[in-house]
């Protein structure tokens, strides 16, 4: 235990980053934006989500992550943006469990029909892309035909690019509009409010035993007194 924990009588350290989702604290607002992104993984939207760093992107995706039915959704995680078209695939492949094939064209062949023996499953797979805002060009040239599937009839995928928000910029370039035309739902975090900063230390504080917290809706002042932060 750290020695301010030890002095201040708390049970262990209450700020940490090693939580597990189901302990994960989330603002109303985030909350919120977790259930609008249920409902629009569920009608099998394509999503943007863009915020600055330290917004909150990583927890709600890891809230999202435990709200999702794995019996009816196969989540796919993908965070290593930089790469060129055929690794991009190559990697996708194997975070489907699928062994990469040596040329862009069979890689690409691998993932699609892994897609619709998905969809005969009765299984919507989405594929999540974090730090979106670092794909390659070339790869976001091919993106949207990832998306087409039975002549465009179905929506057998769904794609959530997670990004900062040049991602949003770049998604509104004139060259990028066949794939910006097919994200209907977008979602832009905001920064952390003073009032949601005091729920969240409340939370964290109270686990820890640290009964002196302000009561909902007074300031911030007594935990600023323990914390030694404004």
């Amino acid at each position: 235990m750290s020695g301010y924990a030890d002095a201040l009588g708390f049970s262990g350290a209450p700020f940490f980053k090693d939580v597990s989702d189901a302990e994960l604290w989330l603002p109303p607002s985030k909350s919120r934006l977790v259930d609008d992104l249920c409902e629009a993984l569920t009608e099998r939207a394509q999503v943007l989500l863009v915020g600055e760093p330290g917004v909150g992107k990583t927890c709600v995706l890891r809230a999202l992550r435990t709200r999702l039915p794995p019996e009816k959704v196969r989540l796919t995680y993908c965070h290593n943006a930089t790469l060129g078209r055929r690794d991009f695939y190559r990697q996708l492949c194997t975070a489907l469990g699928l062994t990469p094939s040596a040329t862009a064209a069979a890689v690409f062949h691998a993932v699609t029909t892994h897609v619709q023996e998905l969809g005969r499953d009765r299984l919507h797979p989405v594929f999540l892309l974090d730090e979106a805002h670092l794909l390659h060009q070339d790869t976001l040239d091919h993106l949207h035909i990832l998306l087409n599937y039975e002549w465009d009839q179905r929506a057998l995928l769904s794609l959530v690019l997670v990004g900062l928000p040049e991602l949003k910029d770049r998604l509104e370039l004139r060259r990028n509009r066949s794939l910006h035309s097919r994200i209907h739902v977008r979602f832009t975090i905001g920064p952390t409010t003073p009032e949601d900063t005091c729920d969240y230390l409340r939370a964290r504080l109270g686990k820890v035993g640290c009964e002196r917290v302000s009561p909902p809706g007074s300031s911030c002042t007594k935990i600023t007194a323990i914390t030694g932060h404004h």
